[in-house]
Parts: C-alpha cells; sequence; structure tokens
C-alpha cells in the first residue's frame, strides 16, 4: 500500500514547492481564522493510521456552552473543532506539526495520553502511574473505562 506524504516527499523542486507552500498557507490561514485563532493542543496526529488526541480552547471548559462532550452540544465549539482538524491535515503536508509531549512526574518518563468518556488519561508504561481528569457527571463510566485500558497497558496493548 502506498502512503501519502508531506510536500517534502513529493519530489517538487524549490521553485515549486514554494509555490505549493504558499498556497497551502493561505488555506491554514483561512481555517485558523475560522476557529478563532485557535490551532489546538495536539497530542497525536497521524493521518495515515487515523490515530489523534488533540484539546481546542480548554479555557473555555467551564463557560456557557462547555467543551466537555465527545460529541459537541454547541455547533459553534463543533465547528472550531472542525477548521481545527482542518489545519492539522494542512500541518502534515506541510511537515509542521508540533506534537506536545507529556511527562510523569513520578519517573520522568514519556506518558500516553487517551481519551476517556468526558475526559482523558495520562499512563506511565514505565512506572505505571496514571492521571486521569474526568468530569462529575460521567466518573462512574470514566473509571471502568480507565480499569480497561489499564489493563490492556498491562498486557502489552496500546
Amino acid at each position: 500500500m502506498i502512503k501519502p506524504q508531506n510536500i517534502d516527499k513529493w519530489g517538487l523542486d524549490d521553485k515549486n514547492k514554494k509555490i505549493v507552500r504558499r498556497e497551502l498557507g493561505k488555506w491554514l490561514k483561512h481555517f485558523m481564522d475560522m476557529s478563532q485563532q485557535e490551532a489546538g493542543n495536539v497530542y497525536r496526529c497521524d493521518f495515515v493510521n487515523w490515530d489523534f488526541f488533540y484539546f481546542t480552547k480548554c479555557h473555555d471548559l467551564m463557560g456557557n456552552k462547555p467543551e466537555q462532550k465527545a460529541v459537541e452540544n454547541s455547533k459553534q465549539i463543533a465547528f472550531r473543532k472542525d477548521q481545527v482538524f482542518m489545519q492539522l491535515f494542512l500541518k502534515t503536508l506541510l511537515n509542521d506539526i508540533r506534537l506536545l509531549h507529556s511527562f510523569c512526574t513520578h519517573c520522568g518518563a514519556e506518558n500516553h495520553v487517551e481519551s476517556i468518556t468526558n475526559g482523558h488519561m495520562y499512563f506511565c508504561p514505565s512506572c505505571g502511574k496514571t492521571d486521569v481528569s474526568v468530569y462529575p457527571d460521567s466518573a462512574i463510566f470514566s473509571f471502568d473505562e480507565v480499569r480497561k485500558k489499564l489493563w490492556e497497558w498491562e498486557k502489552g496493548g496500546k
């Protein structure tokens, strides 16, 4: 199977690569404007394997339109998240994805971040320390998921 690649691997000469970068940059600016300049806090972004984990505009989590649901109730928030997703695609093409990394506060190893019902968790594969961030209305469901994911990770899964 042929895997899609970023523009640096398309075999373009410098002149054409500059043109493509400029045009994709215009699209990127457009999606930045559409998302109110939100770019997302990106921990995983892999379009080939369809693996993503990113936040948008976390500072309004407890506002009038809380941004905490996997399926957003607010059309405005869902629209902004779609615009950030489009940015991630363009940044992937431009080879400009900047991932955030979280490190265990116990042993310093890099954490694995995973979404759970109405929250997320950080798991350290090195020492097993697990940090969970959930909202009260779904804590029972979230902790069931945490137990399941921890069991999978202990067995060597992801």
